[in-house]
């Protein structure tokens, strides 16, 4: 578990490194890339609230292990929810926070 909401990192790719984390909260950090996430292939839980930086959203789709996903307060767009929900199981709506049917 990695809880550093309102952190204001600089170096979000050491994140890559921590492949067994289960439980991610980065919410209002300023994160703007989150491709550095794909590796973490156990996570289960993620907060991107409040990280109205990020653009593009399409590493979420590769998370298939996601349980719990919160993208409140960010770009995050309806179109983005029909890709992410058939590579999820999310559902395909657009409410936030998200969790698996």
């Amino acid at each position: 578990y990695l809880y550093a909401n309102t952190n204001k990192f600089t170096n979000f790719e050491v994140l890559s490194t921590l492949t067994n984390l289960k439980n991610l909260e980065i919410s209002n950090t300023g994160i703007k890339d989150i491709t550095i996430l794909a590796p973490l292939t156990q996570l289960e839980h993620l907060s991107l609230w409040f990280n109205d930086q990020i653009e593009d959203f399409t590493t979420l789709s590769t998370l298939s292990t996601l349980k719990y996903l919160n993208i409140q307060k960010t770009n995050f767009k309806d179109s983005d929810i029909v890709h992410i929900a058939s590579k999820t199981g999310y559902p395909p709506s657009s409410g936030y926070p998200f969790q698996p049917k």
